[in-house]
């Protein structure tokens, strides 16, 4: 018996396309119809993790309502955000 799939919520789509099918081999993906904070909300209340990157903001109230939030990520690279 194989682990459920993580559910993942991807903001945007990934720089190149290769990483969008690459994450979808893995999870299941949910992609927001718009990045405002209700349709965030929605997205988050069942979300394993989430990719986003400006400029979506994902306030810490959106975190605290998302009980099975366990990562947070930003696809990219370097130091300078």
């Amino acid at each position: 018996m194989s682990a459920p799939r993580p559910t993942v919520v991807q903001v945007y789509p990934l720089p190149h396309p290769s990483g969008d099918r690459l994450l979808a081999a893995h999870a299941d993906v949910i992609h927001p119809r718009t990045d405002d904070e209700e349709s965030l909300a929605r997205a988050l209340r069942d979300a394993d993790g989430i990719l986003v990157w400006s400029p979506a903001k994902l306030p810490a109230r959106l975190i605290d309502a998302a009980p099975r939030l366990r990562v947070i990520g930003t696809p990219g690279s370097g130091s300078t955000r």
